[in-house]
């Protein structure tokens, strides 16, 4: 009978240090233990919250911290790289030619690089300029000056090897082939003459003749 009485006891003893072993929070660790989760500990050795948590479990977030897919991250103000208030580590994205900045709210913003000007959501060229290797000016291919005007360093301007601006007027292009009797070499520059010791009985005069991209009047 005694021995029928004491197993009871054995029993329960053998239950309770089970429970106690095995003691949970909402599903987490004892908070009297040290607790590591996923995303980095919660609990200190001495049960208390670890810094950035608090609540029962220490499952929430304290001040100045918000979570981040359950993992409590210290707020970042006026730090675009994280954000700037609550990011969750995501970088603020400036557009094209501009420089990712924090406002005073703590929201994502952005300064335009010098030269371009902010039109909404972007930073573009002045009106008549165009971004030309990060830089804004009148920037061009060969086939966006008007014709035979020279392309330099994305600049039009000036007329391509052979060609004059004799009308003086930049906005049809350099119109003049500089290798024709009246324009040698350049603008005005006539080869004609009765006088000149060329032709029959020194009439004719002389005629523009091309040395590569040199041109002189001879007979």
């Amino acid at each position: 009978m005694w021995t029928w009485r004491a197993m009871p006891w054995a029993l329960v003893a053998l239950s309770a240090a089970g429970c106690a072993t095995a003691a949970t929070v909402d599903g987490d660790p004892d908070p009297g233990d040290a607790s590591v989760t996923p995303d980095g500990p919660r609990t200190t050795a001495d049960g208390g919250c670890a810094t950035g948590y608090t609540g029962p479990g220490c499952k929430q977030c304290s001040g100045g911290f918000h979570d981040c897919a359950g993992k409590c991250v210290q707020d970042a103000p006026n730090k675009p790289e994280n954000g700037c208030t609550k990011g969750c580590g995501a970088a603020c994205q400036p557009p094209a030619n501009a420089t990712a900045k924090c406002t005073s709210e703590g929201a994502c913003d952005f300064t335009c690089n010098a030269g371009f000007e902010r039109s909404g959501a972007s930073c573009g060229c002045p009106t008549g300029q165009k971004d030309c290797g990060g830089k804004c000016q009148q920037c061009c291919t060969g086939a966006d000056c008007p014709a035979h005007v020279a392309c330099t360093q994305g600049v039009c301007g000036g007329c391509e090897p052979g060609w004059g601006d004799c009308n003086q007027s930049l906005g049809d292009g350099c119109e003049t082939q500089l290798s024709s009797d009246g324009n040698c070499g350049a603008c005005g520059n006539s080869c004609c003459s009765f006088a000149c010791g060329c032709g029959f009985l020194g009439l004719g005069g002389k005629s523009c003749k091309a040395s590569g991209q040199s041109y002189s009047c001879q007979c």
